[in-house]
């Protein structure tokens, strides 16, 4: 259990296991009472599937902030470039100027 890939569950996978909880009578408390073992298993699979319901809501918006970032990069870069021709132009610029005034 504690190897196990939470972030592989799969949507098919999940579909298969809330049948089970589905069953009122499939549930930690009276599970307990026939073996406390299999109550405890059955709240860590409980807590896989709310860590996969929680997962497949953030993964998306995960994308979206790595996307943003990579955007906001290469838009950075793209601002200092620009930012260095429009120094050198308001040099050239202003050399102009300077030859005008003479």
């Amino acid at each position: 259990l504690v190897n196990f890939n939470k972030d592989g569950l799969t949507a098919k996978q999940v579909t298969k296991v809330k049948v089970y909880f589905r069953d009122p009578k499939f549930n930690p408390t009276d599970l307990r009472s026939i073996s406390v073992a299999a109550a405890g298993l059955l709240q860590w699979v409980a807590a896989m599937m709310n860590y996969y319901e929680v997962s497949s809501k953030i993964e998306p918006l995960r994308n979206a902030v790595r996307q943003a970032e990579m955007d906001m990069q290469r838009n950075t870069k793209e601002l200092a470039r620009l930012k260095k021709e429009l120094a050198e132009i308001s040099s050239m610029l202003e050399g102009l100027r300077e030859s005008l005034a003479k």
